[in-house]
C-alpha cells in the first residue's frame, strides 16, 4: 500500500523486531552517538538503555499521528488524503486500529 503512494520507511513498514533489543539498534539507520563518544577521550560512563512501550492506535488517532510526521506533511494535500485514506481502509478491514511498539532509546556519558 505505501509502495504504491511512493511511501517508503512509514511507521507501521518496518517490524519492530528488526531494531533488534539493544538500545542503538536502529536497524542500520544513522544517529547512534556511542561510537564517536568512545573515541572521544573527554566522555566516561558510557551507557545505553532502552525503554519500550506497547501502544494500540484506534484508526482516527493513527491517521493523525501519521498526518504529524514530515513525511506526510510534505506531500500534497490530495496525495496526502489518498495514503490516509488508504491507510485507514487497511486499518477499518483488520480490526480498527493497529498495535504499535515505542522505543525510546536514551545515551548517557559522563564528562571526565
Amino acid at each position: 500500500m505505501d509502495a504504491r503512494h511512493g511511501m517508503s520507511g512509514t511507521p507501521h513498514g518496518e517490524p519492530a523486531s528488526s531494531y533488534g533489543d539493544e538500545a542503538g539498534n536502529w536497524a542500520g539507520l544513522p544517529g547512534w552517538p556511542e561510537d564517536e563518544c568512545r573515541r572521544d577521550a573527554r566522555f566516561t560512563d558510557l551507557r545505553g538503555v532502552r525503554h519500550r512501550q506497547d501502544l494500540y492506535y484506534g484508526t482516527e488517532r493513527y491517521l493523525g499521528c501519521l498526518a504529524s510526521l514530515s513525511r506526510y506533511r510534505l506531500l500534497s494535500p490530495g496525495r496526502r488524503e489518498a495514503v490516509l485514506a488508504d491507510t485507514a481502509r487497511v486499518l477499518e478491514a483488520h480490526g480498527g486500529g493497529i498495535a504499535m511498539e515505542h522505543f525510546s532509546d536514551l545515551f548517557l556519558a559522563r564528562v571526565r
